[in-house]
């Protein structure tokens, strides 16, 4: 025990009603999957713990993983690891090396996927491809439970509410067979000024039939712009010369005008790795 400070007390639950009972009856009681989210940024010698930790390690429905014919299942407490030993022909190369790129083999043995989507810092990892799947989180609190989009999930006033636990992550199966994921800069020793690329394509007999696209910022922001991805969608592949499209005006102007303050330098690279996206898409036929 620390000095002048009392152990905090461990428990146990071995279901998913069990937790629930606990946290309604415990609200300040810390949730302990990977322990990854306390260590970061941690000052102190010795972190400084809640007077009661639940332990989800022994709620097997927590990390489950399930494979159904419309979309992948994933328990929040499933480990990183254990995720990518799905395949990258279950996961598609995207989400693959989005979870690949977290952190190293160690720290994903040990962080869960639920830690990454609760996190308060890593949203810009995983948040990007995730919205543009239509992912959907459940959530569950002693005597009710939801299910909300991501998208929805990142309004504050819309998200995890008190009492509520996030319990399990749906991915859809879809038909975008054009995927990549990319970072720019180094999330570990530069994260402010790194940025993540996220982006799916369905090409059928030549023509875009779908394309989306967003970036992650190290506010937590997402930048996304619908029009111009609705606005490409339906053109016949091989698309050239886009930017003197006056289509490409709308993402040029949402780079200028949006909410998030983005350097020329940064609007560049943005242009930049979604030309290159594109330009990937005409090489496939």
């Amino acid at each position: 025990m620390i000095k002048n400070r009392r152990s905090p007390l461990v428990y146990y639950p071995k279901t998913v009603n069990e937790l629930l009972q606990l946290y309604k009856s415990m609200p300040d009681s810390l949730l302990f999957a990977g322990g990854t989210e306390i260590l970061y940024g941690r000052r102190e010698k010795y972190p400084v713990l809640p007077n009661n930790i639940i332990l989800l390690s022994r709620i097997e429905e927590l990390a489950a993983i399930k494979r159904s014919e419309g979309y992948l299942e994933i328990g929040a407490c499933a480990k990183l690891n254990k995720i990518l030993g799905i395949g990258e022909h279950v996961l598609k190369p995207a989400l693959y090396q989005a979870i690949k790129s977290i952190a190293t083999c160690e720290v994903r043995n040990l962080a869960t996927l639920g830690g990454n989507i609760c996190s308060s810092y890593r949203k810009k990892t995983l948040f990007p491809l995730l919205t543009l799947l239509d992912t959907r989180l459940e959530l569950r609190k002693h005597g009710g439970s939801r299910w909300i989009n991501l998208k929805k999930y990142m309004i504050e006033s819309e998200g995890l509410q008190p009492g509520e636990v996030l319990t399990r992550i749906r991915i859809p199966f879809n038909n975008f067979n054009n995927q990549a994921f990319v970072i720019t800069g180094d999330l570990k020793s530069d994260y402010h000024n790194a940025m993540t690329f996220a982006f799916i394509a369905s090409v059928q007999k030549e023509v875009l039939s779908d394309i989306r696209f967003s970036i992650g910022f190290s506010n937590n922001s997402i930048f996304r712009v619908r029009d111009f991805e609705d606005a490409l969608s339906g053109r016949k592949l091989p698309i050239f010369g886009l930017t003197e499209d006056p289509v490409y005006n709308r993402l040029t102007t949402a780079l200028k005008s949006n909410d998030i303050e983005i350097s020329p330098f940064r609007r560049q690279q943005i242009e930049g790795m979604f030309l290159s996206f594109l330009h990937q898409l005409n090489d496939t036929l």
